[in-house]
């Protein structure tokens, strides 16, 4: 029987309260939480009455509980049903369940997600229970039973990997629901608090939009969620909300570089921006001081998004701007932006401003303003394109500090409604964030700035006269005028390290198969394509879609019928016989898998990733599925499960399109583009997905391109259009990644005019019709091995002498048909001389035009006939982990570069870098860093390998490192006349011999001082892990005079933590969970004690109190007496 405690009564409560009011009265609470069953509610049969009539009493609509969903089921133990299930009553007592062995009594349960309550509450129930609870809502209960009931059937009739695959789907479904669990932030408290003195608090759960907050008991929240609790209060009190007055709003600031990373930037984590990282941040922070908008547009994978949040905190921190300021993103990458933002600007309120109507006004009501003072309670409002338009008069109500928005890409027309109503938005100031600032026309470049900088862009007209009429004279000029409102770097400049990206164009023949379809999409547009220049540009973008799909899959033009059943072998060899490309894919892929490659594959087309994915389950390769119908959750499981370490997964399917920027899979170092977009800019971004920052091989991209068709011809065409955007952006800091049209803007989805449709269409076919209709030849059997070697592939070290030799030879072809390597065929080569009339033979003109009759009488009386569509499959795999480098930030007196050393009378003792093999500056920096953490150090490798990011080291070279550093300080010191005189604390400014070893300059009487210092904490706290939870500090010590109760078993799990983790790192001692201090040191609040310098004061005098300690244990064991009064040495 399902009980949470006794039914809440309606309190008196505040306007602010007015949505718990409405909530409590149509449900119970759990004021006191029951995890027991209650005796007294249970309903016997001994007590139910059978009555008829008009006198049957009619039970209050809230009396009963309903069903609001049948989660799974399960053979459980007999009685471990009810209350008692609840997640958190299984955490306090134990699941009653737990060890069931199916040998004993059992019974079908089903877990049951309750209406009116969420998923934390959700119990184990059997049919029996809830029926004696008089539940409603049991025809959902009927209807799991029969699904489950078919599922089960099927699965018995299905092969093994099919059950694997659905066992996969299921289990990614159960991560999703356990996040349902977990408290993501708390948006309000009851006024009133239960007897156990705590409040109800209005929960925002996990992966739930906030149309799904529900009151929560405040003693179950505390339990659970403590933190996110603090982190409620703390920004109901918070002090840095945006206000109108901020000066910097009227008057902008002179501005200041940055000259390193501020410390309120990477938060807790201390996460480094890289050099051109933080160059960014200072353009971006200079753009705002002179009163720019301006256009980040870095090339893809250089983190835009970090560089955005970056310039947002210093916004904050240096000026004290604290909003509002407005993040208009995507749907597929605002996940990713609300965690970059948690983890780069931990201090800043984002609200993620999402969902239907209800979650938006409970946003509203609750995370939106003070209600007293009407002041905005957030930062930072996080929306996608589509809400920002549902709500812009509410939205655009505001003066925004700040609009920035991602992939601006989207507002290149600027008479779409959503650049009408974003431009109409009130700010200060503006940023668009995107990686492909032209696509193809400089209109669009102009609807760009012109969002950014109206005044100064304000005509169309003007900027076309003045840059539009030449590429010889007119962008030098538009170089001068773009210069202070865009930057953008590309990875081959700033980052170095980044592998070689290759790409190679592999030409493959049809197949029979597809020469029918190719010939038979021709003839059938026969008329169509007669009219030539006449004819209409859709009319010729349909054949050509038509023509695209042939060129990738029969399938997509011609699904096996249903009555056609082939084994799983002869359905193998058919899916792949069906596709010249999908012939040389299947020999590739094998032979990437035998090396050990990952690969990316794309498509623009979702039904083509529907018979890849048929394919890849054939063949029991194992993958993941990313298109536009995944969402959310499901995404960031797919992309973190193919990152992740030692990830199973060898291919990943992708549409080109989908989830636009962001998506980082730099695990994989191999692209497959199955066919080639319209514009190559999309097909540049599919490959940057895994050419960039984190990737570590070179990347091999293979496009796949079908020879003599309409293909190949828009290849070529793309191609040579894209040289004309290296003559504006790319001299500006640009690679060639975009279209550029000068004349008038074409359409978006097909870059080519109805002169250039038209030539595409002709190329190729007349020679396809030269083959006899039935006597297609299927393409000769392709070696793979012969085709890779043949296309070796190779960097250009010397490189290209033109940005337009540079873009071309980027594409190395390799030629796949009868092995013998053809130039590419010229994309003009008299087209245009031929017509249809022609290419098509008239016998089958004419036959065509006999069936087209036949047809049209058939269909006055039929209706049309559905193409039945391939059943469209997602990806398995379960969550990853996303890992983050973490950087030990602060000075580092002792460790200085070579030009900052202090001159000195003779040189400094150098240890040559013949002695330390294996380590670089940095890393032997790193390391003394973390040595001069721990007392006796050379018995600590492991804690200070750990600190210093050196785990890939090998114990005798770290031992080796570390006792060069120790003789080195001792000989040091032995040396230098100085060497006898004590050292003077470790924070003061110390003076000394030092030496060096590599190009780092060591202090030498620091880093002993360091090293004598903390020795009596490392005698004193026990080397074992499980004697070391034990320890209690053996000395009296006087109060702390913190702003919390501090005790003595506080200052003992104060030096266990320096113990382990090292003097100094208060934040990793204050995560630690088991030292009991997260809610002690570091307080939130800096003006509260103990913070960082407090810590440091108590540490050095409980050390001190450790080493009085020692001594007068060693002097008691010497004069083996404890009364003895020997003379103690001097601390």
């Amino acid at each position: 029987v399902k009980t949470f405690g006794q039914k809440k009564n309606r309190m008196d409560s505040s306007d602010e309260d007015e949505d718990y009011d409405k909530r409590i009265s149509r449900r119970q609470t759990v004021s006191n939480i029951c995890y027991k069953e209650d005796e007294e509610m249970k309903t016997d049969s001994d007590d139910l009455l059978v009555v008829c009539g008009a006198d049957v009493p009619q039970p209050d609509e809230d009396e009963f509980e309903t069903i609001e969903r049948v989660m799974e089921s399960r053979i459980g133990r007999k009685g471990a049903v009810g209350a008692t299930t609840t997640i958190y009553a299984v955490e306090a007592d134990g699941d009653p369940n737990a060890d069931y062995d199916e040998r004993e009594p059992g019974e079908t349960q089903y877990l049951i997600k309750w209406k009116g309550w969420s998923s934390i509450h959700n119990t184990w129930e059997t049919e029996e229970t809830l029926n004696q609870q008089n539940v409603k809502g049991m025809k959902k209960m009927e209807n799991f039973k029969k699904k489950d009931q078919e599922i089960k059937r099927w699965l018995k009739s299905v092969s093994p990997e099919d059950v694997e695959y659905f066992n996969c789907q299921q289990e990614l479904t159960d991560d999703l629901h356990k996040q349902y669990q977990i408290v993501e932030r708390i948006i309000a408290h009851s006024n009133q608090k239960s007897a156990a003195g705590y409040p109800d608090y209005f929960c925002k759960w996990q992966g739930l939009p906030y149309s799904e907050c529900s009151w929560e008991d405040g003693a179950l929240i505390s339990k659970k969620f403590q933190a996110r609790i603090d982190e409620y209060f703390l920004r109901n009190q918070s002090k840095t909300i945006p206000s109108k007055e901020c000066k910097v709003l009227k008057q902008r600031p002179k501005f200041v570089a940055l000259k390193k990373q501020p410390p309120y930037i990477g938060g807790s984590e201390s996460l480094e921006l890289r050099d051109y990282q933080l160059d960014g941040l200072n353009w971006l922070a200079h753009s705002w001081c002179k009163g720019n908008s301006c256009i980040l547009a870095d090339e893809m994978g250089l983190g835009k998004t970090i560089q955005t949040i970056s310039f947002l905190n210093y916004l904050f921190n240096e000026h004290q701007l604290y909003g509002p300021f407005l993040l208009v993103v995507p749907l597929s990458t605002l996940t990713s932006w609300q965690r970059e933002i948690q983890i780069w600007a931990p201090q800043m309120n984002a609200v993620v401003y999402l969902g239907d109507i209800s979650s938006r006004n409970v946003i509203r009501t609750h995370e939106w303003m003070h209600m007293p003072t009407r002041r905005l309670k957030f930062n930072i409002i996080l929306t996608t394109y589509e809400i920002l338009l549902k709500d812009k008069s509410f939205l655009g109500g505001l003066s925004w500090a700040f609009i920035g928005v991602d992939e601006a890409h989207r507002l290149k027309n600027d008479d779409s409604l959503l650049y009408k109503s974003l431009i109409e938005f009130k700010s200060n100031h503006r940023l668009l964030i995107t990686g492909t600032p032209l696509q193809n026309s400089l209109k669009e470049l102009w609807s760009l700035l012109h969002f950014i900088m109206p005044e100064k862009f304000c005509s169309w007209e003007n900027f076309e006269e003045e840059h539009g009429k030449g590429r010889e004279y007119g962008y030098a000029s538009l170089h001068r005028e773009l210069e202070p409102f865009l930057i953008r770097r590309v990875k081959k400049d700033v980052e170095k390290s980044l592998p070689a990206k290759v790409e190679q164009i592999l030409r493959v023949e049809m197949s029979a198969l597809q020469k029918q379809y190719y010939k038979w999409i021709l003839t059938r547009n026969y008329k169509a394509l007669s009219k030539g220049s006449k004819g209409s540009t859709s009319g010729f973008l349909n054949v050509m879609m038509e023509l695209k799909k042939c060129c990738n899959h029969c399938y997509l033009i011609k699904p096996p019928e249903e009555h056609e059943v082939f084994n799983k072998q002869e359905l193998l060899q058919h899916l792949i016989r069906s596709s010249g490309k999908l012939i040389l894919l299947d020999k590739l892929l094998v032979r990437l898998r035998e090396r050990g490659n990952r690969v990316l594959i794309f498509s623009q087309m979702v039904r083509m990733l529907d018979i890849l994915a048929e394919y890849l389950k054939y063949r029991q390769f194992s993958f993941q599925r990313l298109d536009g119908s995944i969402k959310g959750e499901l995404r960031k499981q797919a992309l973190d499960h193919f990152n992740a370490e030692g990830s199973e997964d060898f291919c990943f399917l992708l549409s080109t399109r989908a989830g636009g920027l962001g998506i980082n899979l730099a695990s994989a170092d191999t692209v497959v583009i199955f066919d080639s977009d319209w514009n190559p800019q999309n097909d540049l971004q599919a490959q940057a997905r895994a050419h960039r920052i984190g990737q570590k091989k070179q990347v091999n991209i293979y496009r796949l391109v079908t020879k003599g068709s309409v293909e190949e011809e828009i290849i070529e065409r793309a191609k040579k259009k894209m040289v004309l955007d290296h003559l504006v952006i790319q001299r500006m800091d640009t690679t060639g990644k975009t279209v550029l049209h000068t004349g008038a803007t074409p359409s978006s989805s097909a870059p080519f005019n109805k002169e250039e449709l038209a030539a595409i269409l002709k190329f190729g076919a007349e020679e396809l019709f030269k083959e006899p209709e039935g006597e297609e030849v299927e393409p000769q059997e392709m070696d793979i091995d012969e085709i890779l070697k043949r296309a070796e592939t190779r960097e250009n070290e010397g490189g290209p002498s033109t940005v337009g030799d540079e873009l071309l030879s980027q594409f190395k072809v390799a030629n796949f048909s009868a092995m013998e390597e053809n130039d590419i065929v010229d994309a003009e080569q008299n087209s245009d001389s031929k017509q249809w009339e022609d290419i098509i033979p008239q016998d089958q003109r004419e036959r065509l035009e006999e069936e087209e009759r036949q047809k049209e009488l058939e269909e006055m009386y039929l209706l049309p006939r559905m193409r039945k569509c391939a059943k469209q499959n997602s990806f398995n795999g379960t969550e990853g982990r996303r890992s983050r480098n973490r950087r030990y930030s602060g000075s580092d007196s002792d460790s200085l570069s070579d030009h900052k050393r202090p001159k000195k009378r003779g040189r400094p003792r150098t240890i040559p870098r013949e002695n330390i093999k294996g380590f670089s500056d940095a890393e032997i920096r790193r390391f003394i860093k973390s040595y001069k953490k721990f007392g006796c150090p050379l018995e600590r490798l492991d804690a200070i390998a750990r600190d210093s990011e050196l785990v890939d080291k090998s114990e005798t070279d770290l031992r080796r490192l570390g006792e060069l550093v120790h003789s080195g300080c001792i000989k040091a010191l032995k040396d230098s006349s100085s060497g006898q005189e004590r050292a003077g604390g470790r924070r003061g400014k110390v003076k000394g011999p030092t030496f060096r070893i590599s190009g780092v300059q060591v202090n030498a009487k620091l880093v002993i001082s360091h090293e004598e210092e903390l020795a009596p904490l490392h005698k004193s706290i026990p080397i074992d892990p499980d004697e070391r939870k034990r320890y209690t500090m053996p000395c009296h010590t006087k109060a702390a005079h913190f702003e919390i109760d501090w005790s003595k078993e506080d200052d003992s799990n104060l030096l266990i933590g320096i113990y382990e983790y090292g003097y100094g790192s208060w934040e990793m001692i204050k995560m630690d969970p088991d030292l009991n201090l997260t809610q002690k040191i570091l307080p939130d609040d800096p003006d509260k004690k103990p913070q960082a310098k407090q810590l440091q004061t108590r540490a050095d005098y409980l050390i001190k109190l450790l080493n009085k300690d020692l001594i007068r244990k060693e002097a008691q064991r010497l004069s083996g007496s404890g009364n003895s009064k020997r003379r103690k040495m001097r601390i």
